[in-house]
C-alpha cells in the first residue's frame, strides 16, 4: 500500500470516528407505560415485590406498588409481565 493511500485511509477512519453520533429526534409527547404483574427488585435491602406495577411517564418512574392496589391511569400503555418463566 502506498504512503498516500495509507494516509488517505487513516484520514477516512479518523473522520468517521470523529463524526458525531446520530441522535434520535425528541418525541413531542412523553410515553406513558405501565409494567404490570412482574417481580420488582429494587437492588437494595428490600425483598422482591411480586405482582408489581411500575408506572413510567417519559423517562421517569412515577409510581411503584402492588398491582392489586396501584391503579393504572387512563392513557398508559399496559405491558403485562410475569413472575413465572
Amino acid at each position: 500500500m502506498s504512503s498516500g493511500l495509507r494516509l488517505a485511509s487513516v484520514i477516512l477512519v479518523l473522520t468517521a470516528m470523529a463524526a458525531p453520533a446520530a441522535r434520535q429526534a425528541p418525541t413531542t409527547t412523553a410515553r406513558k407505560l405501565a409494567l404490570v404483574g412482574g417481580m420488582l427488585l429494587d437492588g437494595y435491602d428490600a425483598g422482591p415485590l411480586h405482582h408489581a406495577a411500575v408506572l413510567i411517564d417519559g423517562d421517569r418512574i412515577v409510581k411503584v406498588g402492588p398491582a392489586a392496589s396501584t391503579p393504572i391511569p387512563a392513557g398508559y400503555t399496559v405491558i403485562a409481565g410475569s413472575t413465572r418463566p
